[in-house]
């Protein structure tokens, strides 16, 4: 159990005074308040939920019954299909280009997805409430995964600090594991940050853009997603034409920072690599943290992520 999950425990239980509470959170009590506020509102939306869900798995229940069925009847029709012998030999002893052309429909429904992170001292106010979402939004994942078969989801971690980090996992830069990637949230270490307010938020940037360039295979799926309370000294910087990135670019590219003002410039396209025909193809999607903050903000983030899902998904 990690700290917060402690507060959180001994809150419930009332075994904090007040001034404990405060002083654990490492907030004032204003925002104290707004925390525990935050989380009541989402528990009473959860709690009006459950009757939905439960209605919602039955229905995917059938849905799935039906499917094995439809898939059942096409197997039989392959057998059927595979009975002349020359067309078996042809599937048992597939071509190089065949073999090649395999591997590569399962790069394209990989998904890499590189948070990068605010890690100075400024953001630890928040940072419960982050977590919070983020957890969520990574619950709901889980819970649609079933939905987007052949779907395979990477999580990357890149730390925007006094320094620009790249956090590793047990197999890499990357991790399959929602449980993993939580584990390093939680283990993460606040300090320092400009007088200023103004964060080295493009450069952290770049070096996620490099790294998911040298991690992912050539035909993956990938994309960024920014949380900070700050902001960049420049507001519309060029990543179009970054070396050591994939030709293939980004597919998605969101933030949430101190203000909407942050208008970069990516070289976004869809899974084939081609500019998507929309106003976002060259601005991502950018807005305020509050948003983040708000009663919906897991439902906002895991959107982002559900939607490139639902494109690349094989079915």
């Amino acid at each position: 159990m990690d700290k917060y999950e402690k507060i959180i425990k001994l809150k419930e239980e009332k075994l904090l005074t007040r001034e404990e509470e405060v002083n654990s959170w490492k907030m004032s009590e204003e925002e104290v308040d707004r925390l525990w506020k935050t989380r009541r509102k989402r528990k009473d939306r959860g709690d009006g939920e459950n009757d939905r869900k439960q209605e919602a798995e039955s229905q995917d229940g059938k849905r799935e019954a039906e499917g094995r069925t439809r898939m059942f009847q096409k197997e039989e029709d392959r057998k059927k299909g595979d009975a002349d012998e020359g067309k078996t030999r042809h599937v048992l002893h597939k071509s190089p280009i065949e073999a090649k052309t395999t591997v590569e429909k399962t790069e394209d429904n990989c998904i890499y997805i590189d948070y990068i992170l605010d890690t100075t001292l400024s953001f630890t106010r928040i940072f419960p409430e982050v977590y919070y979402v983020l957890e969520n939004s990574m619950n709901l994942l889980k819970s649609k995964r079933r939905e987007y078969k052949g779907i395979v989801l990477h999580y990357g971690l890149t730390v925007l600090g006094d320094q620009i980090q790249e956090d590793r996992f047990e197999k890499g830069a990357f991790t399959e594991s929602e449980e993993e990637f939580l584990k390093h949230l939680r283990e993460l270490n606040f300090q320092g940050g400009s007088d200023s307010g103004a964060e080295p938020v493009n450069e952290a940037i770049l070096a996620s853009l490099q790294k998911l360039g040298k991690n992912s295979p050539s035909s993956a799926n990938r994309g960024i997603i920014l949380i900070t309370d700050s902001m960049p000294e420049d507001v519309r910087p060029d990543f179009r034409h970054v070396e050591g990135c994939r030709d293939k670019g980004l597919r998605f590219a969101v933030g949430f920072l101190y203000s909407n003002r942050y208008a970069p410039k990516f070289d976004l396209g869809n899974r084939y690599g081609e500019p998507e025909e929309n106003d976002r193809n060259e601005s991502g999607t950018f807005l305020e943290i509050r948003r983040l903050l708000s009663a919906d903000g897991e439902k906002l983030l895991g959107k982002v992520i559900l939607d490139i899902m639902r494109k690349v998904s094989v079915y």
